[in-house]
């Protein structure tokens, strides 16, 4: 039960930061398409930016002996955050993520 109780809160974590980073920078980030409210499409986004992430440390466990340091791990999961909100965006007409540019990307995988 914990360890879905855990998912849940990511979840939830995640949805709320690309929710709020569409608020602080609607320039940059857009929420929503058509067929996709907002609500909807952070839920959706935000549910795969943790599954995505959740594949990353199932791999970062096989990568231990490369990855033995706190940077090491740093510099890994946010390369991880990187690409999972950049390909959710890529498929913005399914996720209703949609970002300007990668660097984008990179600053909310910080």
């Amino acid at each position: 039960m914990k360890k879905y109780l855990r998912f849940i809160l990511v979840w939830l974590l995640n949805s709320l930061l690309i929710y709020f980073a569409t608020l602080l920078y609607p320039a940059n980030f857009v929420l929503g398409t058509a067929s996709l409210n907002i609500i909807w499409a952070a839920t959706i986004s935000g549910f795969l930016l943790t599954v995505i992430c959740r594949l990353g440390k199932l791999q970062a466990k096989k990568l231990s002996t490369r990855l033995s340091g706190r940077y090491s791990k740093f510099i890994y999961f946010w390369l991880v955050n990187t690409a999972g909100i950049w390909v959710i965006a890529r498929l913005a007409p399914y996720t209703g993520l949609g970002i300007s540019a990668f660097y984008w990307a990179i600053a909310l995988g910080f």
